[in-house]
């Protein structure tokens, strides 16, 4: 198991001590939305949910196919404006390219609804590239969809990059680094690095730092190979508060 660094934590996010302040308030709505639009997997996924949703009948949606390796085509693009047998209505249009070391996924204005309810949303692009062994990724749109990110809880606005290591060692052991904004409603700046080991806790990251700031500036320190709980430490404008618990990574 890899362990996180104290120097890394200075070079990402500064690490900060800010003075105390008798202002400093736990606001826990703004921690759950910053982890919830920070997590990487949901992004990852986007691609195999819309493949989900869609299962592609009588020409609904409207399918293209670009740049073939050996016959077979790495890139498609999907037109909505059409209803399937299920009821479910497409609109907008989606590219999705997937060969190797490069995934991303881009829609325009692209969804898809069922009796009246949104189940998918994609304006914009997530890029996903291998690097030896480090997995790129940068996410600069507005989406939901999912169990993770139901539509039902309206749409989030994200501008992150992440660096994942090592690749191949995603979802299950794997080093993580974010920054970027997210805005679930209003802006909120994030950055962090953690850890994930499935096997010495399921809970939470197994250590590493997240820190986010919309007004006061809130920092996280995760600890699941010591205290497998699903809680952190948590600092709001340098004064210690009860910890975070509920954990969502």
């Amino acid at each position: 198991m890899r362990r996180f660094s104290p120097i890394l934590c200075s070079l990402l996010i500064g690490c900060e001590t800010l003075p105390p302040t008798a202002a400093a308030v736990p606001d826990r709505d703004v921690v759950d939305q910053a982890i919830r639009a920070a997590r990487p997997g949901p992004l990852l996924e986007l691609s195999a949910l819309a493949h989900t949703l869609v299962p592609m009948e009588g020409g609904c949606p409207v399918v293209e196919t670009f740049d073939f390796v050996d016959g077979v085509p790495t890139r498609e693009r999907w037109t909505g404006g059409c209803v399937l047998s299920d009821g479910a209505v497409l609109s907008g249009t989606l590219e999705i390219l997937d060969q190797d070391g490069e995934q991303w996924i881009a829609g325009d204005d692209f969804s898809v609804s069922h009796n009246g309810a949104l189940e998918l949303y994609l304006d914009g692009a997530i890029e996903a590239v291998e690097r030896e062994d480090l997995l790129l990724v940068d996410a600069s749109a507005t989406w939901c969809g999912g169990d993770d990110a139901p539509c039902a809880a309206g749409t989030v606005t994200v501008d992150l990059s992440y660096s994942l290591f090592p690749a191949d060692g995603y979802p299950s052991d794997y080093d993580v680094t974010v920054s970027g904004v997210v805005a679930p409603g209003t802006a909120i700046t994030v950055e962090g690095s953690w850890s994930v080991d499935l096997d010495a806790c399921d809970s939470e990251p197994t250590d590493g730092v997240f820190a986010l700031r919309r007004g006061e500036r809130h920092d996280l320190t995760l600890d699941g190979a010591l205290d497998c709980d699903a809680c952190a430490h948590w600092i709001v404008q340098g004064v210690d508060v009860p910890e975070y618990c509920g954990l969502d990574f």
